[in-house]
């Protein structure tokens, strides 16, 4: 399958392991309001009624929904085990969002299809954030907690109080009061309900003492001082 800045080419046979390729120069003509480069191959065999397969890819200059990627690489493999155990590794580089944004980000998800943990490692100019979730998908909806959350800046050491619970069903998302405490008074929780259609939601937050320079290195452009 070839068009207009994408070429897509596969071979082999399904039941034993079909090999697949694809291309795309400009990924804002297959998806609108996207852009960038993006490359993939791998392999997908449905045998005796189970499912395995491999993927890689990389990207270049990617950009969507205000999110803007210089370089991306993924990988990801599918077992036909036992729940289908599974192992994805993705790597971002100068990713932003709005006016926020990361020298690196790297995501790691291991466990199987319907339960598995998601490690996170977000990396600025004198700034990190670690991230773990860990749940289960099941009828449609996944529930689970978020474990860990902690970083280190100029001005200290952070991290979560204690694991918040996660739940996203049908397009519906709900955090319970998740609590991040640093260098003394600082704290700060929060909690929410978010919603895809329609698009809205409510933030609850309560904070105490915190030092705002600590966002500086995940800031674009402003730069923000004193305490709250």
């Amino acid at each position: 399958l070839k068009g207009k800045g994408f070429d897509i080419s596969a071979a082999g046979d399904l039941d034993k392991r079909l090999a697949f390729d694809a291309q795309v120069g400009d990924l804002g003509l297959l998806i609108p309001q996207t852009a960038g480069e993006f490359r993939a191959d791998g392999w997908v065999r449905w045998h005796d009624g189970r499912l395995d397969g491999s993927l890689t890819g990389r990207g270049r200059n990617l950009a969507a929904g205000g999110v803007r990627v210089a370089a991306a690489s993924l990988a990801a493999r599918l077992g036909e085990g036992k729940g289908y155990p599974l192992h994805v590794t993705a790597t971002l580089r100068k990713a932003a969002y709005e006016e926020f944004q990361a020298e690196s980000v790297t995501l790691e998800a291991d466990g199987t299809a319907l339960r598995h943990a998601l490690n996170a490692a977000l990396n600025a100019t004198g700034a990190e954030a670690r991230i773990t979730l860990s749940g289960a998908y099941d009828s449609g909806s996944w529930q689970g907690q978020i474990v860990r959350f902690s970083g280190r800046d100029r001005v200290g050491l952070w991290s979560l109080a204690a694991p918040a619970a996660l739940s996203i069903a049908g397009g519906h998302v709900t955090l319970a009061p998740l609590v991040l405490t640093g260098a003394a008074p600082e704290r700060i929780e929060v909690s929410g309900e978010f919603t895809r259609a329609p698009l809205g939601g409510t933030v609850r937050t309560a904070w105490s003492g915190l030092n705002l320079v600590r966002l500086n290195p995940w800031l674009t452009e402003v730069r923000v001082g004193g305490a709250s």
